[in-house]
């Protein structure tokens, strides 16, 4: 029953318990209010630290609603437009958007969760990698009625395991190589080791009875066994250097010059298989690590003489495309198989070991010098024709 107000002394009594009600009541809700402004900012504040983005979508109207950080991992300004789901998928790596659709309407469907990794592309044409999760939910008739989820930023996740795994394949790799590198050096050794030591066990055995001929030909095996160590302990001491070095000055080079220093140090060798070198007047010019370069053309020349024919006739020259130069050397040995060409270049691979005592190494380290000067070292060949040795070098410098 209601109350009854007999005078204007209750009513404005009433009136006034009324309005410290209404009172009450607006400072609850401005409190309310205040804690749900409060909490979308941390919320926000949440978001932006963690690279972590949400998002709702209408089911029937496509219209979305962004967080702010979601306009940031997607490269917008928050709030700049407003969104649909078409503006996701636009934006979403043309070969990931595929998948990412067909999760997104498998989800819708059939109330699966949704879980994809995919690339974006931002306006300024960065990609960034991302994890999308979302979920459906759905009205009192059970019916779905949005789509809601969040955006993770794992771009520097990703980088970090590319990085990992680079890194593991290239000490997979460098495992590899030392495995043979110790296998082909010992192997290399062991021969002018064993010759050292044999001629000096005869020395000190029949020095007394043998002839001063024969005493200077254990001499001379001697002296070739220690060039030979000596050659392999360079090649070595060069493998070491290209691996390590990260830095190194480039300048342009006197190709003349540097295949001019190559002959004077295999004169030895040109003079005793009288080969037969035939140089042009005129170089193309190139900008690189001069030092490197010349192990390069030694390692050419010095092949082509010992498998080229009898008498070795080596032919050395450059041409050039748009942007390398390429240099090369021309025998006329016996030429490669494909097989063998196979095996060129391969690391510590040994190639005719039948005809010369190669050492092993050094096709191995042309490769990594050419590489590491970008470029690219490779041969032409075909049975009785001969081969081309090359190398290629970019003319701007990496």
């Amino acid at each position: 029953m209601d109350k009854r107000i007999d005078s204007a002394e209750e009513l404005a009594k009433e009136l006034d318990g009324l309005y410290k009600r209404l009172s009450e009541l607006e400072t609850v809700d401005k409190e309310k209010r205040r804690a749900v402004i409060d909490s979308q900012a941390r919320m926000s504040k949440a978001e932006e630290m963690a690279h972590f983005g949400s998002w709702k979508m209408n089911i029937a109207t496509r219209e979305s609603v962004w967080s702010d950080e979601l306009f940031r991992i997607c490269g917008f300004d928050p709030g700049s437009f407003k969104p649909t789901i078409e503006d996701i998928f636009r934006i979403t790596h043309p070969e990931d958007r595929q998948r990412a659709a067909e999760l997104a309407s498998t989800a819708i469907d059939t109330g699966k969760k949704y879980d994809v990794e995919k690339r974006i592309i931002r306006p300024d044409g960065s990609i960034r990698y991302v994890q999308s999760i979302g979920q459906v939910q759905y009205d009192i008739d059970d019916k779905p009625e949005s789509f809601v989820g969040s955006f993770l930023d794992i771009t520097e996740r990703k980088q970090n395991e590319e990085a990992l795994r680079k890194y593991t394949a290239e000490l997979e790799a460098s495992n590899e190589e030392l495995d043979a590198f110790a296998h082909t050096v010992a192997h290399d050794l062991k021969n002018p080791v064993n010759v050292v030591y044999g001629a000096i066990q005869q020395l000190q055995e029949s020095f007394k009875e043998m002839t001063f001929s024969e005493i200077n030909e254990m001499l001379n095996l001697v002296s070739w066994s220690a060039l030979k160590m000596t050659s392999i302990i360079n090649e070595l001491l060069l493998l070491a250097s290209v691996r390590k070095m990260e830095e190194m000055t480039v300048n342009k080079m006197d190709m003349g010059i540097i295949v001019s220093n190559v002959i004077s140090r295999l004169g030895n060798e040109i003079k005793l298989s009288k080969a037969e070198i035939i140089i042009p007047d005129n170089w193309l010019a190139c900008i690189s690590y001069a030092p490197w370069i010349e192990e390069v053309w030694s390692n050419y020349i010095s092949n082509a003489i010992k498998y080229g024919g009898t008498p070795p006739r080596i032919e050395i020259g450059s041409d050039e495309s748009a942007e390398s130069i390429r240099y090369w050397v021309r025998d006329n040995g016996h030429g490669l198989t494909k097989e063998q060409i196979e095996l060129l270049f391969t690391s510590f691979t040994r190639l005719h070991e039948f005809q010369a005592q190669g050492n092993g190494l050094g096709l191995s380290i042309v490769k990594r010098i050419i590489d590491k000067l970008g470029g690219e070292a490779g041969v032409e060949s075909e049975v009785g024709k001969g081969s081309i040795f090359y190398f290629i070098l970019p003319k701007t410098p990496i």
